[in-house]
């Protein structure tokens, strides 16, 4: 073990150091959680339970006694959004919305639908810099008029933004329509839905997980990588989006398998690039992100 993270370590750093931006599909997927008389069930590669968790209740987010809960970063209203008529939606403005309190197991439906060329997110175990949201995002984009990017695979709508892109069959969306979205967090095992296809399905601190966060544009903080708990929050990112239906449960860990998931990449010699089939690897030039904006700054301002 001490020597696959020593080379993990050592193609981690090499990629860093050479500006590489990575995203990976992890392939094949481990099994989906299931859910039975109200507890979830996580399994390992091989379909072997390793946890469970018990769910709590529902709240519906989008209700008007929900309404004081959304706020900006700084926990008041937030003018840059309304919730009306069972339906959260982006005004004006550059705030992102918060849901006050922090949430560390849970499952999070929503329906969502972005404008032309928009481009939002769900932030999930995040924090705030200023008035937007930080860390772990699920992605929404119009992936067919996307003004950035538009060749990336990891800026997909239900890709796990800036690390693992989703899986091609989840796709495409509705295009201008509503879609369906799901974010499950269990301890280090997350899944990510579109229109009830899984999208993408990771294990937390596994050797490839470190690898994709070490190269990944939010290095630099700490915080980046672990799912210790955090805010939720929805991105405004300049474009019209508009949610409903979504929905929080809240879990808590049954005692009784207090197991740690298995680590599905163990062995000697773990290398970024051949911990999955080749074929599924994706890498581009981490300056490619910069230059795609700078052009979309340039044709729309």
């Amino acid at each position: 073990m001490k020597q696959a993270n020593t080379s993990l370590i050592v193609i981690c750093v090499v990629s860093s150091l050479s500006g590489l931006a990575i995203a990976q599909q992890n392939w094949p997927p481990s099994p989906v959680a299931t859910f039975k008389d109200g507890v979830y069930s996580v399994p390992d590669e091989k379909g072997k339970v390793v946890a469970a968790y018990d769910q709590g209740a529902t709240r519906d987010l989008c209700l008007d006694a929900e309404a004081g809960n959304w706020t900006d970063a700084q926990g008041n209203s937030n003018p840059d959004w309304e919730i009306q008529n069972g339906v959260i939606r982006r005004l004006d403005g550059n705030k992102d919305l918060f849901l006050k309190g922090e949430y560390t197991d849970f499952v999070l439906d929503f329906e969502f639908k972005v404008s032309f060329a928009g481009n939002s997110g769900v932030f999930f175990h995040s924090w705030n810099e200023g008035d937007k949201a930080r860390g772990h995002e699920y992605q929404i984009i119009d992936d067919l008029n996307r003004p950035i990017h538009p060749k990336l695979p990891r800026y997909f709508t239900g890709s796990f933004y800036s690390l693992f892109h989703r899986y091609d069959a989840a796709g495409p969306i509705i295009h201008l329509g509503y879609n369906k979205g799901r974010i499950m967090v269990m301890g280090n095992h997350v899944e990510l839905w579109l229109n009830d296809k899984l999208a993408v399905n990771v294990k937390a601190e596994s050797p490839l997980w470190k690898c994709l966060v070490h190269n990944s544009r939010h290095q630099e903080d700490k915080r980046f990588g672990h799912l210790n708990g955090g805010k939720i929050a929805l991105q405004n990112h300049d474009y019209e989006v508009w949610f409903r239906n979504v929905k929080l449960t809240v879990l808590s860990k049954k005692d009784a398998l207090s197991a740690s998931l298995h680590n599905p990449f163990t062995g000697g010699g773990v290398d970024c690039r051949s911990i999955l089939q080749p074929t599924k690897w994706r890498a581009t030039d981490a300056s490619e992100d910069e230059r795609e904006g700078r052009r979309s700054a340039a044709k729309t301002g």
